[in-house]
């Protein structure tokens, strides 16, 4: 049945393609230098014990994850605590003041942490949360428990913890996964952080890009809202910009055959069984959809043409997630875990692709063909 739902699938995408005038495993790596904690065992059919370390994602580029600190049996409750390392071979050492341990459902932390990315023995002193200190401390805001960064985090391109100047991030925008940095600056090293020029505005980057080109965290600040805006210019009359409606038609009709070609490849790769082809189209059509969101938020148009912008949008934005979770039911079936792979092209097909087929629907409406 659900075969024949895909055929069906390439067909309905088949002929929006042609609307828009087309015819045609990693595992984490443990760090042989450390030694492993041997786990304590809690129950026979227990996933996990006392000093593992869990996450929501597999991976080796975590930094952040969630220790079980105790357990009590009257509640069937774990004690757990948010934990980090400063690198990706390093040991899970450092536990978060501003995140106190709690107590939370057995069940409910195994479903929404599949994975066991390390263990260690647990430290007393991070069953409790010390008393602080009359020092202020920036609170860290962390936006995803496995990333690298957090807002505030004062980033570089180097790891020397003694340059004056650097790049901050003040915001987060989930719909294309961009990091709102900005120059940040201080007078000496011993001083804190805590100048930023109007001569240099802040500016929205990708996140991977971002985590890439500045791997080192020197600092942290909290974030004034008035970082995230540029301070009013001067009485220096503005100039009026024209539309870009025609930019905007031909962008979406580009986007429309590249975005749906990709559609359809992964949904041919899924039916021949060609997981590994799946995931590379799977990975395009997520970073496809990706670019062209970027490239077509930024156009300027009229009242008349902003349905036709803010629909198509939507739908990039859905074939992106259906491109993620096709891919990652590629690498499932590739492991040979079949059910967890089936989980995710569920997702794909019936959360994101209906969804997807809404917001087209609503484009062609609007481009009238």
């Amino acid at each position: 049945m659900r075969k024949i739902f895909y055929l069906l699938l390439v067909f309905v995408l088949v002929l929006f393609a042609c609307s828009a005038g087309c015819t045609s495993s990693t595992t984490v790596s443990t760090p042989t230098s450390t030694p492993v904690p041997t786990p304590t065992s809690l129950a026979p059919d227990f996933k996990y014990s006392v000093g593992d370390v869990i996450c929501d994602v597999d991976g080796e580029n975590i930094y952040t994850g969630q220790i079980i600190l105790d357990y009590r049996s009257t509640t069937d409750e774990y004690f757990i605590r948010i934990i980090g390392r400063d690198s990706v071979h390093g040991p899970w050492v450092e536990v978060y003041d501003y995140c106190p341990p709690e107590w939370k459902d057995r069940n409910g932390v195994n479903k929404q942490n599949e994975y066991l990315v390390g263990h260690v023995d647990v430290e007393p002193t991070w069953l409790t949360t010390p008393t602080p200190t009359a020092t202020p401390v920036p609170t860290v805001t962390p936006i995803r428990l496995y990333w690298k960064f957090s807002l505030g985090d004062v980033v570089s391109s180097s790891s020397n913890t003694n340059s004056n100047t650097a790049w901050v991030i003040v915001d987060y925008k989930d719909m294309t996964d961009e990091y709102y940095i900005r120059t940040i600056s201080r007078t000496s090293s011993n001083e804190p952080w805590g100048k930023v020029s109007n001569a240099d505005p802040p500016k929205w980057s990708g996140r991977v890009t971002i985590n890439k080109q500045y791997p080192y965290c020197i600092g942290h600040v909290d974030v004034p809202s008035a970082w995230r805006t540029t301070s009013n210019p001067t009485a220096t009359p503005v100039s009026t910009t024209s539309n870009q409606d025609k930019e905007l038609t031909s962008a979406v009709t580009s986007s429309r055959v590249s975005v749906g070609l990709l559609l359809m490849a992964v949904s041919r790769d899924y039916d021949q069984g060609d997981y590994y082809s799946m995931k590379s189209d799977g990975e395009k059509l997520e970073q496809t959809a990706q670019a062209d969101y970027n490239k077509i938020s930024k156009y300027r148009v009229s009242s008349d043409s902003q349905r036709l912008k803010t629909s198509y949008l939507s739908a990039l934005n859905n074939a992106k997630n259906i491109g993620k979770y096709y891919k990652m039911a590629a690498s499932e079936y590739i492991k040979g875990n079949d059910d967890k792979g089936d989980d995710y092209l569920d997702t794909a097909i019936w959360d994101y692709n209906p969804k997807y087929m809404v917001d087209l629907g609503v484009v062609i409406q609007e481009m009238g063909r």
